[in-house]
């Protein structure tokens, strides 16, 4: 048990059925959903898996960090002047030297507005921000494209021999089965079902 970071008895969110699972550190659990999911029931999986929500069937040993990019909100996002540096400056606790680094790394002009940026641009700031808070996490595929699943490939496989990833994936997401296909990794899968 000491390496024990989430377990599930079964639970249900609205009309989804998860079965019973655990995950370890180092380990990788896809939850598998036939058609992709509302962002209600997605936000809602996100707070139970988090323990915001608390759910008597799921016990959490170690903190999970959920991956929620910045949504955009019609009409005050392009104008909020939320710059990439500063969303990174105000919720980790990198150096300046660090997040510009990082910046770096992934091609985003330090004054770029984030809602400006595509999904999965957001996605992978929003993965810094979650790596900084916790190395357990629980990611969603879902507004990713093949560019964006390649960089979040490269950045989750250096974390998790620290932590565990929970996947969010469809079994309908043509050629992107899982996010990580590599075989030294301990990887689950359950199938999520209605109810």
């Amino acid at each position: 048990m000491k390496n024990m970071v989430l377990q599930s008895e079964g639970f249900t969110i609205d009309n989804y059925n998860f079965p019973p699972f655990t995950v370890e550190k180092g380990e990788y659990l896809s939850l598998l959903f036939s058609d992709p999911i509302d962002f209600i029931v997605e936000k809602k999986l996100y707070k139970v898996l988090s323990g915001l929500i608390h759910n008597n069937q799921v016990k959490i040993f170690e903190k999970i960090t959920p991956v929620i990019e910045p949504v955009l909100k019609f009409k005050i996002s392009f104008f909020s002047g939320k710059k990439a540096f500063n969303y990174l400056k105000n919720n980790t606790e990198y150096s300046t030297e660090r997040i510009k680094a990082i910046l770096e790394d992934l091609k985003i002009d330090p004054a770029t507005n984030i809602y400006s940026l595509g999904g999965s641009q957001r996605k992978l700031l929003s993965l810094e921000v979650a790596y900084n808070q916790s190395k357990n996490i629980v990611i969603s595929t879902s507004g990713l494209d093949y560019s964006g699943i390649e960089r979040i490939k490269e950045r989750i496989t250096k974390e998790l021999k620290e932590g565990c990833l929970v996947e969010i994936n469809y079994l309908n997401s043509k050629g992107r089965d899982y996010l990580l296909n590599d075989p030294t990794l301990v990887r689950k899968s359950v199938k999520v079902t209605l109810l």
